[in-house]
């Protein structure tokens, strides 16, 4: 009787081919929650820079009020009643590469939203998405309302 030792050819292909499939579907997953997380911390960056704007305002912080300007890969943060680029006193939040702001839709057609010194709220209410670049259908909507309070409905 004759034994055989070790693998067979197509032995080691059919492990290889089982292998690469687990490894492929490791990584797929690990891709789709890296983007989800991506979304949930900017869609956090960006309502925690609203919240930082309003808070500045309402302090009365170097006696000015504050204001945020969305742009597509970023939010700033800005001082005075308008945004002006490049100025000193601006403090940009980038946001992650596989994110970005559209869609917005504020009262008076632009992107800027500025807080009143004396309430906190705002005439430049409205909505925006913060959405995933490679999957434009999965985004959060982001609400700013009259009163300056900023949340994701």
């Amino acid at each position: 009787m004759k034994f055989s030792r070790g693998f067979t050819l197509i032995e080691i292909l059919l492990t290889l081919a089982i292998l690469g499939i687990a490894v492929t579907i490791v990584m797929i997953s690990f891709s789709n929650l890296n983007s989800s997380k991506a979304l949930e911390k900017g869609t956090e960056t960006v309502l925690s820079v609203f919240s930082e704007a309003r808070a500045l305002t309402l302090s009365g912080a170097a006696s000015a009020q504050y204001g945020v300007h969305l742009e597509g890969a970023q939010v700033v943060l800005f001082r005075g009643s308008s945004y002006v680029a490049g100025a000193l006193t601006n403090v940009a939040t980038p946001l992650n590469l596989l994110i970005a702001i559209r869609n917005i839709a504020i009262t008076g057609g632009g992107a800027n939203v500025i807080f009143d010194r004396l309430t906190g709220s705002t005439p430049y209410n409205g909505t925006f998405e913060v959405y995933l670049k490679n999957e434009s259908t999965t985004y959060r909507t982001i609400q700013v309302s009259a009163t300056g309070l900023a949340e994701e409905i």
